[in-house]
């Protein structure tokens, strides 16, 4: 939910109907839930063209990010 938030941030959704989208924004992950990285890995790219939405979107980002050195099972789970 954070991350779509992150998204809207950066102008890929809108808050409000009369909201603009910009094509120029995005986010590309490097890594999934689960995958082994080492310092200095990058994580995600977040790109858009106005740069305070890209600051805040980022920030919000880094928030949903944890980091550990035990590995985790996870599964992804759909309700229809």
């Amino acid at each position: 939910l954070k991350i779509g938030w992150a998204l809207v941030d950066l102008g890929c959704g809108r808050r409000k109907k009369n909201d603009k989208l910009d094509s120029t924004a995005g986010i590309d992950f490097f890594v999934k839930i689960g995958d082994s990285i080492k310092s200095g890995d990058p994580i995600f790219r977040c790109f858009n063209s106005n740069k305070r939405r890209l600051d805040r979107a980022s920030k919000n980002l880094l928030k949903t990010i944890n980091i550990g050195s035990e590995k985790i099972n996870h599964q992804l789970f759909i309700n229809s």
